[in-house]
């Protein structure tokens, strides 16, 4: 798909329409497909996301224990959450992110 610069915004060519006075306006779509490149963008950052650089200074690592840690709070929730993506979804997001980006050279 072309892209054509209107204004300050970047339009695909399919969802560009003219108005009555000539001028080009960008009609803004949401679909199924921007959901699941939402969502993987969420679990790429997840994934990279540095342990000691980053989740230590929020107090979110794996390995921080308080002596008052309590395991239904939200932050131990958001620790578990994010040491899982971590640990499990790494070697699938390699896949998941090369079949998508095939998916969007081609098709997209």
């Amino acid at each position: 798909m072309l892209r054509s610069l209107v204004g300050s915004e970047m339009c695909i060519r399919d969802r560009v329409s003219t108005q009555s006075t000539g001028e080009l306006s960008c009609a803004m779509g949401f679909s199924f497909g921007d959901l699941y490149i939402c969502g993987l963008m969420i679990i790429n950052a997840l994934a990279v996301l540095h342990e000691q650089r980053f989740l230590v200074k929020y107090g979110l690592g794996s390995d921080q224990m308080d002596p008052m840690y309590d395991p239904t709070s939200i932050k131990a929730k958001m620790s578990k959450v994010i040491d899982g993506v971590r640990t499990v979804m790494r070697w699938p997001l390699v896949f998941v992110n090369a079949i998508t980006m095939v998916y969007l050279f081609f098709l997209g």
